[in-house]
């Protein structure tokens, strides 16, 4: 035994309580950990790592749903003799924002461009024309007056998660990243721009066409943050400015959805828990 572990055991020896809170901190860490493994989302993620799933196995009728939308979406562009000369598609991961831009891109003989791995907290040069760009913080980063023609997925989160843990791919994410906050933040920001709210079909999607004078999100989002007794923000970013809105703190990038505070409770509870059992053992003994 080295003479680092000798010397710890003498502590512990000596002072009981420390060994006790480390035996706690140890058994409910490994309890958590435990716990966060046995989460559907996580069993899913595992098993896509070894067996992943084709697209064509799981998402016929998703595609089928989409490529309706995307007929309607097409059929009224067209009846309103509209050309976009770029359209911007906002929703939750593994809502189907690839698929109906997929979808779209062939319609309206447009390009389909992913921003996952290019969107950042700044603003982008999305200048490409006849583009469809699509991510799941477009609208809470970017310029929205750059389209032509927005379209936000309002899927209810909980039908996302379930589509996400089918489908395994990135399903440890429902996990770690609050969906419903991130929801609200795209939906609101979808909400502030100025604009016919045009639902699509009977779907969970939703259309604006860029008005003459703008979407102008960022006049209309300081006005609510001054209605709601917020100054001096001109500082914050677009995303930044919505978290305050909305949460009444400023945050910004992927992180701020970030709920590991959840299981740092859930940490907390199993290390009261574990003293709890501590404390009536020791009861007993009288």
């Amino acid at each position: 035994m080295s003479g680092l572990m000798k010397n710890v055991l003498k502590i512990f020896q000596k002072n009981p309580q420390i060994a006790e809170g480390a035996s706690a901190v140890g058994t409910s860490i490994i309890k958590t950990g435990i716990s966060f493994v046995k989460k559907p989302a996580v069993i899913a993620y595992i098993k896509h790592i070894f067996h992943p799933k084709k697209l064509g196995k799981y998402s016929t009728r998703e595609v089928r749903e989409v490529e309706i939308n995307a007929d309607w979406i097409a059929g009224y562009i067209k009846e309103k003799n509209i050309r976009p000369g770029r359209v911007g598609i906002d929703g939750l991961p593994g809502s189907g924002k690839s698929t109906l831009a997929n979808a779209l891109s062939d319609r309206l003989k447009m390009e389909w461009i992913s921003l996952d791995y290019e969107l950042t907290n700044e603003p982008c040069q999305l200048n490409r024309n006849r583009s469809i760009y699509e991510h799941h913080r477009l609208f809470r980063t970017q310029d929205l007056d750059v389209f032509d023609l927005i379209i936000f997925i309002d899927l209810p989160v909980e039908k996302i998660k379930e589509q996400i843990i089918e489908r395994g791919q990135g399903a440890v994410n429902v996990e770690i990243f609050d969906y419903n906050l991130m929801q609200e933040i795209g939906r609101t920001a979808f909400e502030l721009a100025d604009g016919e709210k045009i639902r699509v079909t009977e779907s969970h999607l939703y259309m604006k066409i860029r008005p003459a004078a703008g979407f102008n999100i960022d006049e209309n989002l300081d006005e609510m943050l001054k209605t709601n007794g917020f100054l001096n923000t001109d500082i914050l970013s677009k995303e930044e400015k919505l978290f305050l809105l909305i949460e009444g703190k400023a945050k910004k990038g992927l992180f701020a959805y970030n709920q590991g505070g959840k299981y740092a409770m859930e940490l907390l509870d199993n290390i009261g828990e574990f003293y709890k059992y501590v404390d009536c053992r020791r009861y007993r003994r009288f």
